[in-house]
């Protein structure tokens, strides 16, 4: 690798003297791959392949976790059973406060998650009680983000329950 450096340093000097300025693209890479310069081509190409395989874990991860928080809701709001993979990751998920969250109403959930600290709580936890509570996927670019929005929309259903109820006694 570093000889693939030198050979983008060469390359940024003559463009800096054509140019009169450097290249920011090629100043970028430069600095990412800085880090591997003791590795040759082939253990930087192996090490980009793990990069990518670990990224198409994280996929599947999410994918779980998405359809475990479904099954949770359907479990949760009709008679359907229980399955062994939602049992399987409720056991795993020693965090009483967020399995407290499940078992209870939406107000008394949105008080326990409120409590929860976001060094305790695992994103996926988090993704998992948007769709185990609210059926809706969080958006966010971090813990503290999307904890932030699952708060909100639980308030937002928590007073449209409530209006409802008030409704429907007018009536």
């Amino acid at each position: 690798m570093k000889v693939i450096i030198n050979a983008l340093k060469v390359y940024q000097d003559i463009y800096r003297k054509i140019k009169g300025e450097t290249c920011e693209e090629v100043e970028a890479f430069i600095q990412l791959v800085k880090s591997y310069d003791k590795l040759s081509i082939i253990e930087f190409s192996k090490k980009l392949e793990g990069m990518k395989e670990e990224s198409k874990e994280k996929k599947n991860q999410d994918v779980d976790i998405k359809t475990l928080g479904k099954y949770y809701y359907e479990f949760s709001h009709s008679s359907q059973l229980m399955t062994d993979e939602l049992k399987d990751f409720l056991e795993k998920n020693k965090n009483q406060l967020f399995i407290k969250a499940l078992n209870c109403d939406l107000e008394e959930a949105y008080n326990l998650i409120e409590c929860i600290e976001l060094k305790t709580l695992k994103t996926n936890q988090l993704k998992f009680l948007g769709y185990a509570l609210l059926d809706i996927e969080l958006k966010g670019k971090n813990k503290s983000e999307q904890k932030k929005q699952l708060l909100q929309l639980l308030w937002k259903t928590i007073e449209n329950q409530k209006m409802n109820g008030v409704y429907e006694k007018s009536f």
